[in-house]
């Protein structure tokens, strides 16, 4: 199974050979206490 057939299962709630990964397919949002607190230096 190819990792494109194993995603498409994935995203069809079937079952697949293996647990697809993904290794940084998505950027990383970085919280920090200014997101919250604007006055926060």
């Amino acid at each position: 199974m190819t990792s494109r057939e194993r995603i498409l299962l994935a995203l069809q709630h079937q079952e697949t050979d293996r647990v697809p990964i993904d290794l940084g397919g998505i950027k990383v949002v970085d919280v920090t206490p200014k997101g919250y607190f604007p006055s926060v230096p």
